[in-house]
């Protein structure tokens, strides 16, 4: 922070250089001023829902939308004055927090120490410093976050790649559970099953069993919009994109092509054009991963009253569409004999296939 006047005596200060440091001195009192910036804490505030809070500050823009910040106060950790800030702005309460960078803000002469803090979401509390609080989801930040004169959106921005790109258990089956009551159908218990599996294979694999469980549940969530064949996974895709869960998005995309060729989908073409071309590009450009082949397997042995063998399942498949791509019938078994060497068991064993029910 810059001074021209002693804060002790109010005299006019003068340079000096203190080693290699450029600093002030009162000649009258002979107290130093550091050239220090202040130190100011910036928060990106989620909630459970994987919404974002911002913050309507008229001072500050009648228009655009603030993170939550302020200034350290003296005596207090930089996590303790994350936490009040919040709570002091929002009514909110913090539960986890995430370091994410700090960077010299010169027009204010400011140090800015940024955070992503996880809540759950509670009723804002009044305060003098904000006229509104509000939930956003992720997609709509961009043409409401203030950015001129205003470090909020640069603190977004870098935010970004620590943001949660997958749901919790919990808010993955209340969304199943919505998606459930706007089309009732066995996809339902086909997407429990699906998760299951999932889970299972992945404890065996040292994978993240549940990411596994979360992307297996959601697979087929575009089904929420209707009765659709590949449609559905245009749906879904969107969907989980406008949440902000792009892995779950991703799977939406690949879980119905084990391979990168949209012609390979078994069933009707009930997308719109545009949609339809947006699968065709994201397939090419996507490298899928163990998470993207462990639902592919997934869906393949899932359903809806429970586990069944492979070839069953493409067999139903095949008789309920009239036909089924012959290459993408044998990357399933291949990936069967792939998850199985890295399992080092039986598939159907790991799955628990004689016992399990999803209800």
């Amino acid at each position: 922070m810059k001074f021209k006047y002693c804060a002790e005596c109010g005299h006019a200060l003068e340079d000096i250089k203190l080693g290699d440091d450029e600093c002030k001195i009162c000649p009258s009192c002979k107290r130093i001023y550091g050239n220090n910036p202040l130190p100011v804490v910036e928060v990106l505030v989620v909630n459970e829902y994987n919404e974002i809070l911002l913050l309507k500050q008229n001072y500050i823009s009648e228009d655009k939308w603030t993170v939550v910040s302020g200034y350290m106060v003296e005596g207090e950790t930089i996590e303790e004055a994350v936490a009040r800030e919040v709570k002091e702005e929002t009514g909110q309460i913090v539960t986890k927090w995430q370091y994410v960078s700090s960077y010299y803000f010169e027009p204010k002469g400011l140090i800015m120490i940024g955070f992503i803090v996880y809540v759950k979401k509670a009723p804002f509390a009044e305060s003098n410093e904000v006229d509104d609080h509000k939930w956003y989801k992720i997609h709509e930040i961009e043409n409401v976050i203030a950015r001129e004169n205003n470090c909020s959106g640069m603190h977004f921005d870098m935010c970004k790649k620590f943001l949660r790109k997958y749901p919790t258990r919990d808010e993955a089956e209340r969304l199943l559970l919505d998606a459930q009551k706007d089309n009732p159908g066995k996809w339902v218990d086909h997407s429990r099953v699906t998760a299951h599996c999932a889970e299972k294979i992945a404890m065996h694999c040292g994978m993240d069993a549940d990411k596994a469980y979360v992307l297996g549940l959601l697979h087929d969530i575009g089904r929420k919009f209707g009765v659709f064949h590949l449609r559905h996974v245009s749906e879904g895709y969107k969907y989980m994109l406008s949440l902000g869960y792009e892995d779950v998005a991703r799977i939406c995309l690949t879980h119905s092509f084990n391979q990168d060729k949209i012609e390979a989908y078994v069933g009707n073409f009930d997308a719109s054009e545009e949609d339809t071309e947006m699968i065709r590009v994201n397939l090419k450009k996507t490298v899928q991963d163990d998470y993207d082949k462990l639902i592919q397997l997934c869906d393949a042995i899932a359903g809806a009253e429970g586990v069944m063998d492979i070839v069953d399942r493409m067999n139903d498949v095949k008789s309920r569409y009239g036909s089924y791509d012959p290459d993408k019938w044998q990357t399933n078994l291949d990936l069967k004999e792939y998850f199985e060497k890295k399992m080092g068991i039986d598939l159907y064993v790991a799955v628990d296939k004689e016992k399990y029910k999803p209800y």
